[in-house]
């Protein structure tokens, strides 16, 4: 079934997506799947009567932050022997907010808007530790983009507001504004790998022009 709908996506240049056709399976069809060796997938539902998730140790709780900050020190220590070029920058590479928290793990559209306030603000708090230990002239922050790209491309017709680029423009402009001038701002508009990269290919590039020019 899925792979159908995938060779039917691909044929209408649509990027892939999830149907829902697994996200509330019965017992015994769990338990047939599992006979069949089918692998797991992960989908996450928000506790029914919990209106916003909030994430607990800010500023260390998703990671981000903690990684960097080791990281930095192996690229400063090499910076510092010749290996790399003294004006080189440290790059981090970030999920933007709506790519980690979409439809394919949080299958009921209502759940998206009680995660993801959450898990921006904790971001925030990532980044903010992040900036105060990493020198902020040698530093370069990307937000990696790719749910964004595959719903404003048509896989989002399922959930309201998912194909609207203000949708995932407004996280980015939030998160991005506090970030000082010193530091360099870069985008990856992604395409994704998922069953094969590129997981699609538009016969136009208009609309990630489009997305891109909102975004910067």
């Amino acid at each position: 079934m899925l792979f159908r709908s995938r060779i039917r996506l691909e044929a209408e240049k649509l990027p892939p997506r999830y149907g829902g056709r697994c996200a509330a399976l019965t017992p015994d069809e769990r338990t047939a799947f599992e006979a069949e060796g089918r692998p797991a997938a992960t989908r996450f539902r928000v506790r029914p009567g919990v209106s916003q998730v909030k994430f607990g140790l800010p500023g260390l709780r998703l990671g981000y932050a903690r990684d960097a900050v080791a990281s930095y020190f192996v690229f400063k220590t090499l910076r510092e022997k010749g290996v790399f070029p003294k004006d080189m920058r440290f790059q981090i590479s970030i999920p933007m907010v709506n790519s980690v928290v979409r439809p394919l793990y949080f299958p009921d559209p209502a759940d998206l808007a009680k995660v993801r306030p959450g898990y921006e603000e904790s971001l925030g708090a990532e980044i903010a530790v992040i900036l105060a230990r990493i020198p902020n002239e040698y530093l370069a922050i990307q937000w990696d983009c790719a749910w964004e790209v595959s719903a404003t491309h048509g896989s989002a017709a399922n959930y309201p507001g998912e194909s609207d680029i203000e949708t995932h423009t407004a996280p980015i402009e939030r998160l991005s504004k506090n970030l000082p001038d010193a530091v360099a701002l870069g985008f990856h508009f992604c395409f994704g790998t998922f069953g094969g990269w590129p997981a699609f290919a538009p016969d136009s590039l208009a609309r990630t022009v489009e997305i891109g020019r909102a975004h910067v």
